[in-house]
């Protein structure tokens, strides 16, 4: 299966070595795809988490906690741009709605 890349995403390739750390509590901007190898996610000095091969490992999903690779790693950063909150209306809605109010 072929993987599509995200509208608007940024990627770069970065390796791991077993025992860094990837991210530490607070962190709310790391996100990465792991391409090889394991990660551990700690909440107060124990383990809440593993993260394999073709997961997705984003600081956003565990507050408070910190990520450190447990096996040699390689790992794909991916930083989406923000995307608009409100979804697109289309004009010819506002077309008839001014139509209707008339």
């Amino acid at each position: 299966m072929k993987k599509t890349q995200l509208p608007n995403e940024k990627r770069t390739n970065l390796s791991a070595l077993g025992g860094q750390m990837l991210f530490q509590e607070g962190d709310a901007t790391s996100a990465y795809r792991v391409l090889k190898g394991e990660v551990l996610i700690l909440r107060q000095g124990r383990v809440v988490d593993l993260v394999e091969a073709g997961e997705l490992l984003d600081a956003r999903i565990w507050p408070g906690a910190m990520a450190v690779a447990w096996t040699e790693c390689t790992l794909e950063a991916v930083r989406p741009q923000p995307q608009p909150l409100t979804p697109s209306i289309p004009a010819a809605f506002f077309d008839r709605a001014l139509a209707y109010a008339a």
